[in-house]
């Protein structure tokens, strides 16, 4: 596969996990940018599957990259994918398609940067992907720790954030297990999993689930924290302000003038009767 724009795809020496794992598919997508295939650049990828934790085929990175042969996976476009390499090709398009440059290149400095870098210097074009930079970066560090567990995954099996049998599940605690929340790439049963080990992840997760079901988080705290909107906020006060006020001058002036009117009309009355 040649993708326009990007350099040879590289021949990695490593490939991680089996056929049609998570590992193999990070593999592929990352020969296919020309990325270096490690450790580093390896538990990115694990780590943004992870938040996204989808079950459609052939497409652990939840893109919504069209091909043949694809169809929804969900409401809001997922693809799944007919075979693995459709689905590699569809990943890879996506990335080159102008929106995350910033994320290519630290994938492709990896041999210089550390997964932690890679992701905080991508988070915006990891916010634009969907899966956000803040939980992926939560999620970087366990990652690397239990990499082969999580290269190991099959395509489209759920993370239960539970590697090895080691830390807390839902199963261990007793919680009831949610029902997976329709057109959402996240179960939330990996939040419930990850929640004693990992806290902040377990919040991100959340974030994650409140920010695709309403679309619009991101956006409202960008409004809400933009000096402009509270201007224009100012501006809007300021002229509701003036409008009530000239408002209060008119009425005062229309009841004054009643007044008036009623007085003289009053006079006139009187002289006539006199």
């Amino acid at each position: 596969m040649v993708v326009i724009g990007a350099p040879e795809p590289a021949s990695p020496s490593t490939i991680y996990g089996g056929a049609n794992s998570r590992g193999s598919f990070a593999t592929a997508v990352l020969a296919g940018i020309g990325a270096p295939v490690n450790t580093e650049t390896m538990t990115v990828l694990m780590a943004q599957m992870r938040v996204e934790n989808t079950s459609s085929a052939f497409n652990p990175m939840a893109t919504t990259q069209g091909a043949p042969g694809a169809t929804n996976a969900n409401s809001v476009g997922v693809k799944n994918y007919p075979d693995f390499n459709t689905g590699v090709s569809a990943t890879v398009q996506t990335l080159m398609n102008g929106y995350y440059d910033n994320y290519i290149a630290g994938l492709r400095a990896g041999n210089q940067e550390n997964a932690n870098q890679i992701v905080s210097d991508a988070a915006q074009d990891l916010n634009t992907w969907g899966s956000g930079g803040v939980a992926v970066l939560s999620l970087v560090d366990s990652t690397r720790g239990n990499l082969g567990y999580y290269t190991g995954l099959p395509i489209g099996a759920s993370d239960s954030g539970n590697p090895g049998g080691s830390g807390a599940s839902a199963e261990s605690t007793g919680l009831s297990l949610p029902t997976p929340i329709p057109g959402i790439n996240i179960d939330p049963f990996n939040i419930l999993g990850n929640a004693a080990k990992n806290p902040l992840g377990a919040l991100a997760g959340i974030y994650q689930v409140f920010a695709k079901t309403f679309g619009f988080a991101d956006s409202a705290l960008k409004f809400l924290t933009n000096v402009h909107t509270w201007v224009r906020f100012g501006m809007l006060l300021a002229g509701a302000a003036l409008v009530a006020m000239a408002w209060g001058i008119y009425k005062d002036g229309l009841v004054s003038g009643t007044i008036n009117t009623a007085k003289k009309g009053a006079e006139v009355a009187a002289l006539v009767a006199a």
